[in-house]
């Protein structure tokens, strides 16, 4: 994630104001529930985490790694993209969380592009004097260094690591992927490949009557390889917008069940490179099919047709 410039992430069992070494910086970290937005309440409690961290914080940055926006910390909630998807949730929104048997009520002041986990962020000061503490206290350590050990560690998260996971994880699926739209390609070949067959053969009389009256090639592809190459172009075009949505969708469903969020946005080099893909087929198939009439006579396709 863009902002995350700690090299651990270490949770402990207790809270502690325990003195670090200096270019550490500490967070509190409390499980919670969203229970309600603008004070209607949700069908379900939405399960996040909320982090209290300090508005000055260099190493935990929350939006476009800006320094300067960890103060709106102050004034609400920064609320991660994942939990922003889940709720959809608007800047300005209040948002009301059930801490213990006690709730707290905040306006969203910004969004974190954080795609994993329902996170919270709040200044340390307003969570920790929720339950009467000091902002000296903590019970989460962002790092600088892998040297940190104590007894009452309850999991420590390796930045770099975790990132380089993560990456051979996509890196899988994205090969996965390729070859799923390899398949869908060759798929696609041969049903254009039978749809164009079908048609031709259902007007070889007419195109070969065509050429012997005396058509030209130019004036038989108006009429008939025409409306199947445009129909293929527009089918192709249709259903673009249609399979963006019906991905996000796709991904939205399972997004609670992956624990992540996947974006996928169309570039213009994949659509370019789809629509030569098409052209090519179509044009291959066209070649061969004109070849093929170009040698058949009317004879033979009407002594064909009487054979029938």
């Amino acid at each position: 994630k863009k902002g995350n410039h700690y090299v651990e992430m270490i949770n402990l069992r207790y809270m502690t104001k325990s003195t670090l070494q200096s270019d550490y910086e500490t967070y509190t970290r409390i499980s919670t529930n969203v229970v309600a937005v603008n004070s209607q309440d949700l069908p379900d409690a939405q399960s996040s985490t909320l982090y209290g961290i300090d508005p000055s914080s260099s190493l935990k940055r929350l939006i476009n790694d800006d320094i300067q926006s960890n103060e709106l910390i102050q004034d609400g909630f920064v609320v991660s993209q994942y939990l922003k998807d889940s709720l959809n949730l608007q800047i300005g929104d209040e948002l009301t969380i059930q801490v213990g048997t006690s709730t707290m009520n905040y306006p969203i002041v910004g969004f974190s592009n954080e795609l994993l986990e329902n996170n919270l962020f709040l200044a340390k000061e307003l969570v920790n004097a929720q339950f009467d503490l000091t902002p000296d206290y903590y019970n989460g350590i962002y790092t600088t260094d892998t040297n940190y050990q104590s007894p009452d560690i309850v999991s420590r998260i390796n930045y770099t690591q975790s990132i380089d996971d993560f990456s051979q994880i996509l890196n899988v699926s994205s090969l996965l992927i390729g070859y799923l739209v390899l398949l869908s390609i060759f798929i696609s070949a041969i049903a254009l490949y039978l749809v164009l067959l079908n048609f031709l053969r259902s007007h070889q009389t007419d195109i070969a009557l065509l050429r012997v009256i005396g058509y030209y090639d130019l004036e038989i592809h108006k009429q008939y390889y025409l409306p199947v190459a445009l129909s293929a172009l527009i089918s192709f075009l249709i259903s673009i917008p249609i399979t963006y949505k019906a991905l996000n969708l796709f991904l939205t469903s399972i997004m609670k069940e992956i624990g992540f969020r996947l974006i996928v946005l169309p570039k213009t080099s994949d659509i370019l490179l789809a629509l030569s893909t098409l052209s090519v087929m179509f044009l291959i198939t066209f070649f061969v099919f004109q070849k093929y009439y170009e040698q058949a006579s009317i004879a033979s396709v009407l002594k064909r047709d009487d054979t029938r």
